[in-house]
């Protein structure tokens, strides 16, 4: 019985198995031709015809000398790659012929993303399928097929299927076997597949985002219009490919109260435009967004307009009833190649002695737009006659093309004469320009509303600053970039920054803590907690250009770089506050963000700029200082390398007078480093001389490296001369007497 059972239980498991894998075999097969237009109607946002597949509208947006359109059924079974199309709902039209009875017309499909959308979407491969191809006007049995030869113009296809042997194809065209004797009605959609219309499926090579067919008459039989049916499946838009970069101002670490600037680079890098393009940025907690900072730089469709006018030659033509056909192209020649018909106009002038008011006059223009003018004659005069019409024009056609005049007087009773055949026609030349707007807050920055989108190729940047809160002291904070567009994944790019502990935390940041209040001196307003604020214990000095911000571009002898990030190298006379040793008595400034040949930027510590301590040699820049002998000085400095490691010594000493190394700065080029030290002035020493000379850089040369900002000096005196300076004295005086008490 076990046995049996596990038998049995195997059996059925099997058939699961089996079952799963031909629905899998099913759904595959059908999905393949998935997305089939429906029903077609003139529901375009010019009244077009189209039909919706899926998520894509399908639409009939230009066509020229074709007539006849109309919805129908498709009805050849088993001439279709997809078995479904067949009993599908069709479009149905006729290419028809021209003044000289041949077929001349031309017809352009565009795939959009919505029922009134004018936004084109790329399909890739779709795939067309075609009945009623190839017939006659003539009775069966008694008279040869003709056809009308359909060019694809701006691509390939591959033939898929057909009904029979008589679907004629290359590359790029297709037509029904000429000069065969027809025994199945030409009203027959789809018979005896060696006698009757033909049928079949062709797959486009690549994507699209228009299918322009021209209709031509097919050699070998005789000349005729040819009816046409058209399904398509297979729309799936094509997937745009966006990459997106994220990068902040600045590499290294960062301070509480520090900006930082964000920069999010998108670009198209695939082969197909990407559609409604939605950017946001998830800031993380510990920072702030600064209002009103985001803004983007990203391309936009311009049209720019034109119009042309042109006369028929030669004027003063005569005609009767063989009709007169005067035709003129419109070519890159007269106007540029991609303008976009927006309007047509005619002004024309005949002269007739034809008592009938029988003379009229159709006028053609591309996008298979016509305009019938009303009869003239009933003039026996001769007088002229002159009328003027306008044309409506549906879709987006090409202006380029063929712009005619046809003329009949079918019973011959006068004279009649074109004196003047003129028309006008207004056009758009679409073309991208670049421009920067602001954009929203870092949750939404660019919505689908916006409408924005790339080209292959083009590239749009994002940008928005944010504030460090004191709450990211010691953390590290990760911002995201999450970039979307219509039938794109998805794709994010982060940058992170470490933030410096909070200086005034003595526990995280080392600084001393003299009155351990849990308060770094650097930050103490009473360091020595005696109740008297610092400030008043002690001077800060009024150091001069204490940041380099102090100068004047227009002074630069030499400048580098391009605004807003250059560096330059003054005459130290016009850098206020600051001199040098160098013989050529230079002295150099980096601007925020200068990189110098470096391989990343170097921004500043303290506002805008920033110094490089030797400009063209090995020199010490230095200022000097008004001291009182006796005081205790603090002093601080800001140190960055540049190219890698750099070390710089830090002097202290009577102007004019030996310097006395303090401090041996070493720091690379990912962060800037506080340097900070205390100095007792000597006796009779009224002028102090702070200066700054470099010991060593990475970068080999002693001239290149070795930044310097935020330089600040305290001075304290020490009343009572027992060493202690008087914001850590207690009792300053040495009275005796706590100075809390005084």
């Amino acid at each position: 019985m076990i046995t049996t059972n596990t038998h049995h239980l195997t059996k059925r498991k099997n058939l699961k198995v089996f079952f799963l894998f031909m629905v899998l075999i099913f759904v595959f097969l059908t999905k393949s031709y998935s997305q089939t237009t429906g029903v077609w109607s003139q529901s375009g946002p010019g009244g077009e015809w189209q039909a919706q597949a899926g998520s894509v509208y399908v639409r009939l947006v230009s066509i020229d000398n074709i007539t006849q359109i109309q919805t129908e059924t498709m009805g050849c079974a088993g001439a279709y790659s997809d078995t479904s199309v067949d009993n599908n709902p069709s479009l149905r039209l006729t290419a028809n012929v021209n003044a000289s009875g041949v077929i001349d017309g031309n017809l352009q499909f565009a795939f959009f993303d919505g029922p009134l959308s004018t936004t084109l979407v790329p399909v890739n491969t779709p795939i067309i399928h075609v009945d009623r191809v190839g017939g006659s006007l003539g009775s069966p049995g008694n008279t040869l097929s003709n056809s009308g030869l359909f060019t694809l113009t701006n691509g390939t296809w591959s033939e898929l299927s057909q009904n029979g042997v008589h679907l004629e194809s290359t590359a790029s065209t297709f037509y029904r076997t000429t000069g065969t004797l027809l025994t199945e009605p030409p009203s027959t959609e789809c018979g005896v597949s060696t006698n009757g219309t033909a049928a079949g499926s062709f797959q486009l090579n690549g994507a699209y985002t228009t299918i322009i067919i021209d209709a031509s008459q097919a050699p070998g039989g005789p000349d005729g219009g040819d009816a046409i049916e058209f399904v398509f499946t297979g729309i799936s838009p094509s997937n745009p490919n966006l990459q997106v970069t994220k990068t902040s101002s600045t590499n290294n670490d960062v301070s509480v109260g520090q900006t930082i600037s964000y920069d999010i680079e998108i670009e198209n890098t695939g082969s197909v435009r990407a559609n409604n393009i939605r950017v946001t940025d998830i800031l993380p907690s510990g920072v702030t967004y600064i209002p009103g900072s985001a803004n983007s730089t990203y391309y936009t469709d311009v049209y720019t307009p034109g119009s042309f006018s042109y006369t028929m030659t030669p004027s003063n033509q005569t005609f009767n009833s063989t009709g007169l056909t005067q035709t003129y192209v419109v070519t890159n020649a007269d106007i540029p190649s991609n303008a976009i018909l927006t309007g047509y106009s005619y002004d024309v002038t005949v002269s007739t002695t034809d008592w009938l008011s029988e003379i009229y006059m159709i006028a053609n223009y591309p996008g298979g737009g016509s305009v019938t003018a009303a009869p003239f004659g009933g003039n026996v005069s001769g007088s002229n006659v002159n009328q003027t019409g306008t044309g409506t024009i549906n879709g987006s056609p090409s202006a380029l093309g063929n712009y005619t005049f046809f003329w009949d007087d079918p019973n011959d009773f006068g004279v009649n004469t074109v004196n003047n055949a003129t028309f006008t026609i207004n056009y758009v030349v679409p073309s991208r320009s670049q421009v920067t707007n602001s954009v929203n807050a870092p949750a939404n920055m660019i919505v689908e509303s916006d409408a924005v989108n790339l080209l292959p190729g083009e590239t749009m940047t994002v940008t928005l600053d944010i504030s460090v809160d004191s709450g990211a002291a010691g953390t590290t904070i990760t911002n995201t970039a999450n970039l979307d567009a219509d039938y794109f994944g998805g794709v994010s790019d982060t940058v992170s920054n470490n933030v410096l502990p909070d200086p005034c935390n003595p526990l995280t940041s080392g600084n001393p803590d003299f009155d351990g209040d849990g308060v770094s001196d650097i930050c103490d307003l009473d360091d020595d907690n005696d109740g008297i604020l610092d400030a008043d214990e002690c001077t800060e000095s009024a150091l001069i250009n204490d940041s380099f911000e102090d100068y004047n571009v227009s002074d630069a002898v030499v400048t580098y770089g391009i605004a807003p990030n250059r560096s330059f190298q003054f005459d130290q006379a016009n850098v206020n506050g600051w001199s040098t040793t160098a013989a050529d008595g230079r002295i150099e400034i980096w601007e925020s963000g200068h990189n110098g040949g470096d391989p990343a930027p170097t921004p500043s510590f303290d506002g805008g700029s920033h110094a490089e301590i030797n400009a063209t040699s090995d020199a010490q820049l230095y200022q000097d200082v008004a001291t009182t002998p006796g005081s205790i000085i603090t002093w601080s400095i800001w140190h960055r390398g540049r190219r890698g490691t750099d070390e710089a010594n830090v002097l202290i000493g009577p102007a004019g007078g030996t310097l006395v190394v303090q401090q041996l700065m070493s720091s690379d080029n990912t962060a800037w480093v506080n340097y900070t030290g205390t100095y007792t002035v000597p006796a009779g020493q009224t002028t102090t001389r702070f200066g700054f000379e470099s010991v060593s850089t990475a970068g080999g040369g002693i001239a290149t490296g070795n930044f310097i900002d935020l330089f600040s000096v305290t001075i304290c005196p020490d009343t009572d001369g027992d060493g202690i300076s008087n914001q850590l004295d207690n009792d300053s005086d040495g009275d005796g007497c706590f100075d809390a008490l005084e």
